[in-house]
């Protein structure tokens, strides 16, 4: 019995640890996202964020970039130039998405988010972040 209780502390533990530097990360991410759109637009936040996503990186580092990019396509000025890429259909926005991330060599799962995030960011419809 105190064997497992103290595996379910360890666990609590470390979760807690995990919990912290996870908030530490998304705060970093909203600041440095509004801060980069203070002087940048919508389609230099997407080059900035995939930029920034090299295939080594760990979980909570993709994490960041999530929000990092999130919270600069908010902040940062629109961009019709970039937004006038994305499609509005759903099978060829798909095709954008693996095209945009084949450009920069990107072959996962964020790297999707952020440009589906770029496509509601110019369509005006990417919710704010709290």
């Amino acid at each position: 019995m105190k064997k497992v209780l103290l595996v379910v502390g360890l666990i609590l533990i470390g979760a807690s640890i995990l919990a912290y530097i996870l908030k530490a990360e998304i705060e970093q991410g909203v600041s440095d996202g509004y801060a980069y759109a203070q002087t940048h637009a919508q389609g230099d936040c997407v080059e900035s964020a995939l930029k920034r996503l090299t295939p080594d990186i760990g979980m909570s580092d993709r994490m960041e970039i999530l929000v990092f990019s999130r919270a600069c396509l908010q902040r940062a000025s629109h961009d019709p130039e970039y937004c006038r890429q994305i499609p509005a259909n759903v099978f060829e926005a798909h095709r954008f998405i693996a095209d945009q991330c084949a450009r920069f060599g990107r072959d996962h799962k964020t790297c999707e988010k952020v440009i589906q995030y770029s496509a509601s960011a110019c369509a005006g419809s990417l919710p704010g972040m709290r």
